[in-house]
């Protein structure tokens, strides 16, 4: 089956070469500015951080330091850690409760195949309760268990809507507000125990926020999406128990909180997609994080669709 018609057979030939060859250029030591391709043909000689870290997150056998530190998670205070670390609150700030949401009557398998990335949105707004239904399909939680302790005592233990490595839940999510009726824009983080909204950031912070966007508008129309999905990583809330590894299964718990908030727009009738464009030291000052130890590891954008 041919993917292509209509296409010159020297734009075929050329693709062709971009794709199956790397070219070997020996005065690349005296280049000043090196597009991404020839910093990867220099590897050889000059490894990359990426290919350092993946190198470095790799189980080894006898690491007995990995496996003791994996050990000491599943004892009673471990426990107890992660039933009050995933039920905080904020007493000093107003909260907004969520309404019951929007029921999504679309079948997982014509979700999966009607998704698709969009970058243009009208500028329509939607109601409260689709941000609601975003906010519980994402972080929600779904259940509870009680656990008993060894030592005597239980615990309440919470069931979420993603999976995460060793029940750390290192990502929170926070939303800016653009075109929700019934809430002001802003920047809002959800507690997902609790089924509320905290309000962290007023419009001019929002403003700030898309300010850090790399792409025009006339390519992506940020200014007139519903939402904005900030993915906040705390990293070391999986690094303390798998080291370097817990970085990788930060990022995968990214991946299925993104998928889910797709899949639910689709069921909404609502357009997304996933954002990288944007410098991620000048989103984390205007949060307020640090960008080590809390910081911004990815976004989506989603709204009404023409």
């Amino acid at each position: 089956m041919y993917i292509y018609k209509n296409i010159s057979q020297e734009l075929l030939d050329a693709s062709a070469y971009l794709n199956g060859y790397s070219p070997f250029i020996p005065w690349s030591s005296a280049i000043g500015l090196k597009p991404n391709l020839i910093k990867y043909t220099e590897r050889h000689h000059l490894p990359l951080l990426a290919e350092e870290y993946l190198l470095n997150s790799y189980y080894t056998r006898g690491d007995v330091e990995s496996e003791l530190s994996v050990e000491r998670f599943y004892d009673d205070a471990s426990l107890v850690t992660q039933a009050l670390n995933n039920q905080r609150d904020y007493l000093d700030l107003p909260k907004i409760a969520l309404p019951p949401g929007v029921a999504l009557d679309i079948s997982l398998g014509e979700a999966i195949l009607r998704r698709r990335s969009v970058s243009q949105f009208t500028g329509d707004s939607v109601g409260l309760d689709y941000l609601a239904t975003i906010s519980r399909c994402a972080r929600g939680i779904s259940d509870t268990a009680t656990t008993q302790l060894q030592e005597g005592g239980k615990v309440n233990l919470s069931f979420s809507t993603i999976s995460s490595a060793g029940h750390l839940y290192p990502i929170d999510i926070y939303f800016l507000a653009l075109n929700i009726k019934g809430l002001e824009n802003g920047i809002y983080h959800y507690l997902e125990h609790q089924n509320e909204l905290i309000k962290t950031g007023n419009e001019k912070n929002v403003s700030e926020v898309l300010a850090t966007f790399v792409t025009a508008q006339n390519t992506i129309v940020h200014t007139r999406s519903n939402y904005i999905c900030l993915f906040v990583a705390h990293p070391w809330k999986s690094m303390s128990k798998y080291g370097n590894r817990g970085l990788r299964f930060t990022l995968q718990e990214i991946g299925a909180i993104s998928q889910n908030i797709h899949l639910a727009n689709v069921c909404l009738g609502l357009g997304s997609m996933d954002w990288g464009g944007y410098y991620e030291n000048e989103v984390n000052q205007i949060m307020g994080f640090d960008g080590v130890n809390q910081s911004v590891l990815h976004i989506v954008l989603a709204g009404i669709t023409g």
